[in-house]
């Protein structure tokens, strides 16, 4: 069974979508595809997750987001892009309201920790709308802590909701989770949690819905920014509901025993607009 939600965030869809005339000659040849990126961005590998043995990158020492866009060309925008995630919540404006619709189906728990974060993979049939364009959910996965902050302060954890158009670009949903009560939709992925590096696992008696981890009639925080993770893509619609979610600290503990500190650090704003629907 399908669940649909409305919710109505403060923006203005041109001022949002439009590229400062100095990004956009520093960019126009950064064109990607967005798939690739994303394939190559949440694939697995054997670098993070505690007891990993590296890889192409990572979040310390040498192979940590400092690094990142001198460990391969295919990386530069971590160092040299301006639209660059995630950013500070420190600033906001209101603008023209839009609307933001979710429409997510159950599916089977398909989870793996591909070394970087522990990622739920999602089948067709899942999407969110805005302004006249269709994502259809690809996965969501976890940080911790946050890596989007709000005057400098971390919340314990962050998930993503990646989306994805026919034309490759990318929207993602950030949701906030502080330490409070039991989190029931968390638990049924939380009971197999995977420890160690791992392909993807089919729990074949366990439905889940994303719908069920996405706070309700709350506003969020809209711009325009890139992937948190190599190699950085720009042109990522965000959406970052300024409520969070609770999940209890066992929860919370079972994650960052397993992974923890795989946050990139807030990235300037630069000329970008950051909008907030309180």
């Amino acid at each position: 069974m399908s669940k649909t939600s409305t919710f109505l965030a403060a923006a203005s869809s041109a001022a949002l979508l439009a590229v400062s005339p100095l990004m956009a000659s520093e960019n126009e040849h950064e064109k990607m595809d967005y798939s690739t990126s994303v394939e190559k961005t949440y694939s697995t590998s054997d670098s993070h997750s505690k007891g990993g043995h590296g890889s192409s990158w990572g979040y310390q020492g040498s192979m940590g987001p400092a690094h990142w866009g001198e460990l391969s060309k295919e990386y530069r925008l971590c160092k040299d892009g301006l639209m660059q995630s995630p950013i500070d919540f420190n600033h906001a404006f209101d603008a023209q309201r839009i609307n933001l619709d979710l429409n997510y189906q159950a599916a089977q728990l398909e989870i793996e920790n591909n070394g970087h974060t522990v990622k739920v993979s999602y089948p067709e049939g899942s999407y969110l709308s805005f302004s006249g364009q269709r994502y259809k959910l690809l996965q969501f996965h976890f940080h911790s802590p946050s890596e989007h902050t709000e005057g400098g302060n971390f919340h314990p954890m962050e998930i993503h909701f990646v989306h994805q158009a026919d034309d490759g670009t990318l929207a993602v949903i950030g949701v906030f989770v502080d330490e409070g009560g039991e989190n029931l939709a968390l638990s049924e992925i939380w009971d197999h949690l995977p420890k160690h590096t791992s392909n993807k696992q089919k729990v074949s008696k366990e439905v889940i819905n994303a719908y069920d981890m996405i706070p309700k009639d709350v506003g969020y925080y809209r711009y325009m920014g890139s992937l948190t993770t190599p190699p950085c893509s720009e042109g990522v619609n965000w959406f970052v509901m300024n409520q969070p979610i609770q999940a209890s600290k066992a929860q919370i503990d079972a994650f960052t025993a397993i992974m923890e500190g795989n946050n990139r650090p807030a990235q300037p704003v630069n000329h970008r607009l950051v909008v907030d629907l309180l």
